[in-house]
């Protein structure tokens, strides 16, 4: 790689940088909305409950396929 290749890079990586550093200042200043701790326990006992239901049905499914594989010769 030329030197102006490396350079294009710095410069690439400098903008993103300052996007990010904005961005970041946007919460530490409070202008931007935050997650209410409500919000997060309703998404954790969402979780939660898709999680359960996700393992009844993995449990059911493995028992059908256990019984066919013991069927099949």
């Amino acid at each position: 790689m030329t030197n102006k290749t490396y350079m294009d890079n710095i410069e690439q990586l400098k903008a993103h940088n300052k996007e990010a550093e904005e961005r970041l200042q946007a919460y530490r200043d409070g202008g931007q909305v935050m997650v209410t701790e409500d919000e997060v326990d309703q998404v954790k006992k969402d979780y939660e409950k898709y999680q359960k239901h996700w393992r009844v049905r993995r449990r059911a499914t493995l028992e059908i396929v256990d019984m066919i594989c013991e069927s099949v010769d």
